[in-house]
């Protein structure tokens, strides 16, 4: 099933480089005499606005759908009779089979491995579909006295990695060769849930995309209030997963008009250590003191020890790992 994850990737797009890699699996599978079966990602919990119900991921299911067609493949669209499924159920009862906005519990899990099921039989996927008994499932009703007491619904629990953020090694293959000191950085941004140990590479020499490190940023600020998009910024749609990380970035304050000039946040550009600087200083003030001038942050992170020379080039792109640093000495200031 591919992926939701990939939506994070600003590079893989759903119809360019997101597709390519849709057909390489494909290619490889077949190459290996196995035979390739395509599942769209299943939904997250739809949201709703004043046009009707949307969640973010139509635009990769029906990449993964004409990839499929192109090269006669069959195709699970889990995407669409989930989509459909929780849209009828109402958000209440859809919420209770999650365990946050995009992971599924038990019964989720159950309602799921019943519509592949189904899909299977119905499209008659060789060879599976040949090797299935006949039983019938019952119903997947949660058992709501099971929950536990006080816990938040789960469109308001914030995503997390399903794998621990406590590991005694990096999960990265492209950090073995980094520096003790920034091993150990990175194994505290962990811990504090601020990178995903679910990914293979951090790329953390790599320029950091200013949308990216948004979502990154993120984990570290806890925003109070979580949106849609409403399209402060022409460079961005409602349907891009960043689109509501930037809303909830812009609901804080944490946007320094500056930076954006003719209504564009930049997504896809690569940070300045000057828009590092400006992002963390107005995250570690309080809400209302937040909209202050770059010289300002800049002479405050000093004070801070978050920089130690302000005559730095303010126009250079950062690293990852730099400004993973940064978020992480925000981190800790502000919840240690």
């Amino acid at each position: 099933m591919l992926r939701k994850n990939d939506q994070k990737r600003r590079n893989l797009k759903a119809y360019d480089q997101f597709a390519s890699n849709v057909r390489r699996y494909v290619m490889e599978t077949r190459r290996l005499g196995a035979v390739p079966v395509l599942v769209t990602p299943m939904s997250r919990i739809p949201v709703r606005d004043e046009k009707g119900w949307y969640d973010l991921l139509e635009a990769h299911a029906d990449s993964i759908r004409r990839v499929g067609q192109e090269m006669n493949v069959p195709v699970i669209d889990l995407h669409s009779l989930t989509f459909e499924a929780f849209c009828s159920m109402g958000p209440e009862t859809c919420q209770n089979y999650f365990n946050d906005t995009t992971h599924v519990n038990d019964y989720g899990g159950a309602l799921l491995a019943d519509m592949m099921v189904k899909e299977i039989r119905r499209l008659r996927i060789e060879p599976p579909c040949s090797h299935m008994n006949h039983t019938v499932s019952g119903g997947w009703e949660p058992d709501l006295s099971l929950r536990p007491q006080g816990q938040a619904e789960s469109s308001k629990i914030e995503e997390r990695p399903n794998l621990s953020m406590d590991l005694p090694e990096l999960p990265y293959e492209d950090c073995r060769s980094l520096t003790k000191k920034d091993v150990e950085m990175l194994k505290q941004a962990m811990k504090c849930g601020l990178l995903d140990p679910c990914v293979r590479y951090l790329h953390p020499l790599e320029e950091m995309p200013r949308a990216q490190f948004v979502f990154l940023f993120l984990k570290a600020v806890k925003p109070t209030l979580r949106r849609p998009w409403q399209g402060e910024y022409c460079d961005l749609s409602r349907y891009e997963y960043d689109a509501e990380q930037i809303q909830a970035a812009w609901d804080e304050n944490l946007i320094d008009p500056e930076t954006t000039p003719d209504d564009r946040f930049r997504p896809d550009d690569p940070l300045t250590l000057g828009e590092l600087i400006s992002f963390t200083v107005r995250a570690f003030r309080p809400k209302q003191q937040r909209r202050i001038g770059s010289l300002e942050c800049i002479r405050e992170a000093e004070k801070l020890g978050w920089i130690k020379d302000t005559c730095q080039d303010m126009n250079r792109v950062v690293t990852r790992a730099e400004a993973i640093q940064m978020t992480v000495n925000l981190y800790c200031e502000k919840f240690t």
